[in-house]
């Protein structure tokens, strides 16, 4: 049985912190697959990138770490896609395998809003790490023995603030950004105002 960790996101752009967030994942799994979304089911906007550009960044950002995989099943959904949606899909393609969700702490303090998230909880394991303090992880821990925080990590940034910056033409911009990605985002003219 492989331990397999999961980790959906607009990833509009993906940067180092998911790469950290995938590298220190990795090292208590088998294989981690990044799913990039269509569109994602809690925001209200489009992604201001496209599918394919997504999945482009995607590939360079998590480059290098061994057993990652970009997979496009919700790229592919004419439908909007829940989490629910990509587990039923991953237990179809790894019957027998342990299923980990990854995901941030901003997304933990939304949880509960999650389409089917008593089923998902009752379905995989989840590891959140913490992108800004939660002030209840060890009444979280004891409430939900599957779900496991990780504390010791420090990439105060999102897609959203990298995004602003691109627009300000702010250069600090490049030290969140694995280098092929920002070269990427630079050729094609991304996030110009």
């Amino acid at each position: 049985m492989a331990n397999i960790h999961f980790f959906c996101g607009s990833f509009d752009p993906p940067h180092l912190g998911h790469r950290e967030i995938a590298r220190i994942s990795r090292q208590s799994c088998d294989k981690l697959i990044i799913f990039p979304t269509h569109q994602s089911p809690t925001k209200l906007h489009s992604p201001f990138s496209s599918d394919v550009d997504r999945f482009e960044m995607s590939k360079f950002n998590f480059s290098g770490i061994s057993e990652v995989f970009i997979d496009d099943f919700e790229l592919k959904s004419l439908n909007k896609n829940y989490t629910i949606d990509t587990i039923n899909y991953l237990k179809t393609k790894y019957p027998d395998d342990k299923l980990t969700l990854v995901i941030g702490s901003d997304q933990w303090n939304d949880f509960t809003s999650w389409f089917c998230w008593e089923e998902i909880l009752e379905t995989v394991n989840i590891l959140c790490f913490n992108r800004e303090q939660i002030s209840d992880n060890g009444n979280k821990q004891m409430e939900y023995p599957n779900v496991q925080f990780y504390s010791n990590f420090h990439y105060n940034i999102s897609s959203n603030k990298i995004r602003s910056m691109f627009q300000t033409k702010d250069l600090n911009v490049k030290k969140f950004l694995f280098p092929q990605v920002l070269s990427y985002i630079q050729e094609k003219g991304l996030y110009q105002v």
